[in-house]
């Protein structure tokens, strides 16, 4: 009854016609039609593995007219439904597996210049003195106390000052990056669509993203990698190297190709649970005293019982709309969207005045108009916005290593400048602050206000050719100025070891432990990087706006 039911409804099922191969010109019988009706099936499977082959510049296409790129539909949103990979773990295994590297090669684990333990090279794996057994490079790296770092590869060195990395960058010249191993969306504003792939790396861009009028020739590699090599190619900026024997002039691996890395730094919640009572405990099934209510300016987590409790809200149904928990994130909020719709500002005379001081001292002309503004953005929803924050994302690409979601192996800083979720990340309290010499971006930085207790400050940095001109000071004193006008009281940021100085020797931040930051939070989350310090300063008092 049932195939009968189903043949009534879909009707005949189709007969086979003949058809001549365009391409062997022999006969064969198919039930398919239209183009592919004009090849046989052998004919169609060597087309289909011909295509199959990466082209050197553009991703394979979802058909063979999509001239090998990755494509969504027409008419479609530009979304892709793919994913975005983990980085070549295979890469560095070529160390283990090529065998140019003989048992009892000499290798240590550096950090800041400094030899922290000592090992060899044995089968698959480091022969550890601390313990006196074979261990992964991981595991080297953990029992050298730097587990929080996740860059073994980067941080074991040979007595010739190369990182195993590099050798593995060195014995994989050559073997270009497959369409399984590259991204399904760009790294700049994470959308699908037609993809530029680095041929180094697994990332994917739109060309106009990255500048490009016109789809390169030849081998290329994006600014990220190209970055990273002259980063890790130059002695001045790697003490590891030099601490690890390697001699200024002398090229160890000869035509050493360029890095092409996918950082595994992972993020840390932050403290979370409700405000009021501190539980985690909550209900999804139905509304009740445990449903939990977010508020869309602070984030912070709210028992609907326990609001009841302490007289902030009687609420007996989910809200519709954006709810708030205090009257002052009402006002951030409200002033945070006028400064939104103003757009571009300029910035504070002092300001002007400091950086024409350093361009002045890099002799560079003072005389012309610079046209120093600030502003801030929360997402795609203007050109303008749109081209500034993709810029935005490539200045943090430039300066930052990769920060990879360990779930999905999703690079989270596009989630972040553009106010995004990504999984258990939230990111939609976040506001990316530019400062534009000319319309263009030169200084960018995130920041999300959690209410007038406290602010963050997760990410900042400066292209590299603005950089020391002082357009950061000029951008971070902007962003100090609004929380002020705000009347936020406290200021935290994640800092590396290495910039540590910077922020307390030069913006008044000090070092704080996890117990006071959980204190200035009162129940809110921040972003914290695994392998960073928590600092933290008051902000002053108000003065006048930029």
């Amino acid at each position: 009854m049932l195939e009968s039911a189903i043949r009534k409804a879909i009707g005949p099922a189709p007969q086979k016609r003949t058809f001549r191969c365009q391409t062997c010109k022999s006969s064969f019988s198919t039930l398919r039609s239209g183009k592919f009706a004009l090849f046989c099936d052998s004919c169609l499977e060597s087309k289909g593995a011909k295509n199959s082959t990466r082209s050197p510049k553009i991703a394979r296409g979802l058909t063979s007219s999509a001239k090998g790129y990755k494509s969504t539909s027409p008419g479609a949103k530009s979304v892709s439904a793919g994913r975005l990979t983990r980085k070549d773990k295979g890469l560095h295994k070529v160390v283990f597996m090529s065998g140019v590297l003989p048992e009892g090669t000499d290798v240590g684990y550096y950090v800041g210049g400094k030899r922290l333990l000592d090992g060899y090279i044995k089968e698959l794996g480091i022969y550890c003195h601390c313990c006196n057994t074979v261990v992964s490079p991981s595991q080297f790296e953990a029992h050298a106390g730097r587990a929080a770092r996740r860059k073994p590869y980067h941080n074991i060195y040979m007595s010739n000052g190369v990182s195993l990395h590099e050798l593995s960058i060195s014995l994989s010249k050559g073997q270009k990056m497959s369409n399984r191993q590259s991204d399904d969306l760009c790294s700049i504003c994470s959308d699908g669509g037609q993809l530029l792939l680095c041929d180094t790396c697994p990332r994917a861009f739109h060309r106009d993203c990255v500048g490009l009028f016109a789809t390169p020739k030849g081998t290329w590699c994006c600014r990220y990698c190209e970055n990273r090599q002259q980063r890790e190619s130059c002695l001045a900026f790697n003490n590891n190297a030099i601490a690890a024997g390697r001699i200024e002039g002398a090229d160890p691996l000869e035509e050493i190709f360029t890095r092409s890395i996918r950082i595994a730094t992972s993020l840390e919640t932050g403290f979370g649970g409700c405000a009021l009572c501190k539980l985690h405990d909550f209900s999804k099934k139905k509304f009740s005293t445990r449903t939990v209510l977010l508020c869309d300016q602070c984030g912070r987590e709210y028992h609907v019982g326990c609001l009841k409790e302490h007289n902030m809200a009687d609420l007996t149904a989910l809200p519709e709309g954006a709810w708030y928990c205090s009257t002052d994130c009402v006002r951030i909020n409200q002033t945070l969207q006028a400064l939104l719709n103003r757009g571009g500002e300029p910035v504070h005379t002092m300001d002007l005045d400091v950086i024409k001081k350093k361009r002045e001292a890099k002799g560079l002309d003072v005389d012309i108009d610079l046209d120093v503004r600030w502003r801030i953005l929360k997402d795609k929803s203007s050109e303008d916005s749109k081209l500034m924050l993709s810029k935005a994302v490539a200045i943090f690409h430039e300066t930052f290593d990769p920060i990879i979601q360990t779930t999905t192996g999703r690079d989270l800083i596009p989630a972040m400048v553009y106010g995004r979720s990504a999984r258990d990340q939230d990111y939609t309290g976040m506001y990316c602050a530019v400062l534009t010499v000319r319309n263009t971006v030169v200084s960018a930085g995130l920041f999300r206000i959690m209410g007038s207790e406290i602010a963050e400050l997760p990410l900042v940095a400066t292209s590299r050719d603005s950089q020391g001109l002082g357009y950061f000071q000029a951008l971070f004193a902007c962003i100090e100025r609004l929380l002020a006008s705000l009347e936020v009281k406290h200021f935290v940021l994640p800092a590396a070891e290495e910039a540590e100085s910077i922020w307390t020797e030069r913006f008044g931040f000090t070092k704080i432990s996890q117990d006071e930051l959980r204190e200035y939070l009162k129940g809110g989350r921040t972003t914290v990087f695994q392998g960073t310090s928590n600092l933290h300063k008051l902000v002053p008092l108000p003065e006048q706006e930029c």
